[in-house]
Parts: structure tokens; C-alpha cells; sequence
């Protein structure tokens, strides 16, 4: 894994399953970025874990005793916002998926990832923007066209044709450098695009720069 950050992140598994746990420790161990792993059994214990320790990622399993995935975002995203939630797990239901990301979770997972898909993921989410493994992006995308009190803004901003290159490549899942390699531009240049998109559309970070190309037709999958 190429980076140039080295033990920086501290991270944490929470599932119930002890051998899929341990599996995906394994997985995490593999990376030079990541500094220290924690686990945890349930949510409760994850929660506890998390107030104790300076946690940058967790890697959430949905269905826990004692407190669910669900349950543990929303309590993290209100006491320790800084942290990154992606869940892990199976999950194809559109109305959670929409809740979670609503909730302001940072990817999603499916349980048979890969050491290729965890890196990505992981850039992404250092990057500013999410991960969706395909498989919930499809329904993200039919979760947020499906919703009757989202509309397509009547009066749209005026964007460049670099602008909405790039607001459609962000929606591609690709990081800044990625962005950058494919367009034979600086990274700086695109990172001024993506402040200059977040200013018209009015957010403040990727996923709100997504949710617009999304909504308003910007981006079609």
C-alpha cells in the first residue's frame, strides 16, 4: 500500500463473530497507514471503546446484541463526529442504507471485501468523499431519486465544463488522484474545483457535492 502516511490511523473492528472479526483485523494489519486496531464484541462495548480511545475509523457490523450498527452511528455521529463509520455487512435494504448515509456514515462494505477494495475505500474516505461498494450504491442512487421531498434544485448554479467533469468523476468513487492522473491536471487544481463546486452548491464537504450531481441529473449511472 503505497502512502505517505505511516501509522497514523487508529482503527476498530466491531462484530460479533469472532473469526470474521479477526479476519478483518488481519486484513487492516496489512497496511503501513494504520497505527493501532481495536475490536469489539457488540455495540455497547464499541461505543465505551470509543470514548476511551482516539478511534479515526470504525469498521461496523449491522446486526449486534445489545446495540445494533444503526444505533452505534447515531450515538458516534453526535458525541464523536470526527470518527469514520463504514459498515460492514450484508445489508441490501434501501431504507437503512438511505437512514445510515442520511445519518452520515462514511461507506459501506460487503463482508466478502478484499485487501484492494479496503484500500480504496480507506483513500476515499481520507479523501473527503465515501465508498460504496457497488452493490449500495445502486440503491443509494434509487433510495435518493425515489424520495418524494428531494427535488431537483429549480435553479441550478452555473458550473464549468471542468466543474461537472470532475462532480461526475467524485460521483465515480474516484479519489483526488486518481481525478488528477485521468485529467493530466495538479491535484491543488482539482482540490480549487472542489472548493469552488462546494461553495455554489452549498456544503461543505464531497458526499454533499454527489448527492447534487445525483439529484439533479448531473450524474446518471
Amino acid at each position: 500500500m503505497e502512502t505517505n502516511n505511516i501509522n497514523c490511523l487508529n482503527v476498530m473492528v466491531v462484530d460479533d463473530h469472532p473469526v470474521f472479526r479477526k479476519g478483518v483485523m488481519s486484513l487492516l494489519s496489512k497496511f503501513p497507514i494504520i497505527k493501532t486496531i481495536h475490536e469489539a464484541e457488540n455495540g455497547l462495548q464499541a461505543i465505551e471503546l470509543c470514548r476511551l480511545n482516539n478511534i479515526d475509523f470504525i469498521f461496523l457490523d449491522i446486526n449486534m446484541p445489545i446495540l445494533n450498527g444503526e444505533e452505534v452511528a447515531k450515538v458516534l455521529k453526535k458525541e464523536l463526529p470526527e470518527i469514520k463509520i463504514v459498515i460492514l455487512s450484508m445489508l441490501d435494504n434501501k431504507r437503512q442504507i438511505g437512514e445510515l448515509l442520511k445519518l452520515g456514515v462514511n461507506g459501506f462494505i460487503l463482508k466478502s471485501t478484499d485487501e484492494e477494495e479496503m484500500k480504496k475505500a480507506i483513500d476515499l474516505i481520507l479523501d473527503g468523499n465515501q465508498y460504496l461498494t457497488p452493490e449500495v450504491k445502486e440503491k443509494w442512487i434509487e433510495y435518493l431519486l425515489n424520495l418524494k421531498n428531494i427535488k431537483t434544485d429549480l435553479i441550478k448554479p452555473m458550473f464549468s465544463d471542468r466543474e461537472i467533469e470532475i462532480m461526475k468523476l467524485l460521483a465515480d468513487q474516484l479519489t483526488t488522484k486518481e481525478i488528477s492522473d485521468k485529467l493530466c491536471i495538479a491535484e491543488s487544481t482539482i482540490n480549487t474545483h472542489k472548493k469552488n463546486l462546494m461553495s455554489k452548491i452549498g456544503t461543505d464537504n464531497s458526499i454533499g457535492i454527489v448527492m447534487f450531481a445525483i439529484r439533479n441529473e448531473y450524474y446518471i449511472p
